[in-house]
């Protein structure tokens, strides 16, 4: 037996981004990766994971990459100049009672 097998608390810290072992038990589940259960336990092999690894690809094929979600200081100052543009456009007055 020249495998060697990998718990997923192992497997994971081997992954870029350490994802959870709940993360590898669902990729598990959807065949994403393979395993195998031995006494209760799930375990990955190395072949596996590497298998994985490569299988995942490291960006996006169309090219599309995804934006952080804006900060709250960053949403507050881009209302602001929406505001203002309005204001200025003469669609949003500064009455509270509109």
């Amino acid at each position: 037996m020249g495998e060697r097998f990998l718990s997923l608390k192992e497997a994971a810290k081997r992954l870029p981004g350490r994802p959870h072992i709940g993360t590898l038990y669902r990729w598990i589940v959807k065949g994403a990766i393979e395993a195998t259960k031995i006494g209760g336990r799930w375990f990955v092999s190395e072949s596996a994971l590497h298998r994985f690894i490569e299988a995942t690809p490291s960006a996006p094929r169309d090219g599309h990459v995804a934006k952080p979600r804006p900060t709250k200081a960053e949403r507050q100052r881009d209302v602001a100049a929406a505001e203002r543009q309005l204001r200025d456009a003469g669609v949003l007055r500064d009455d509270p009672q509109l």
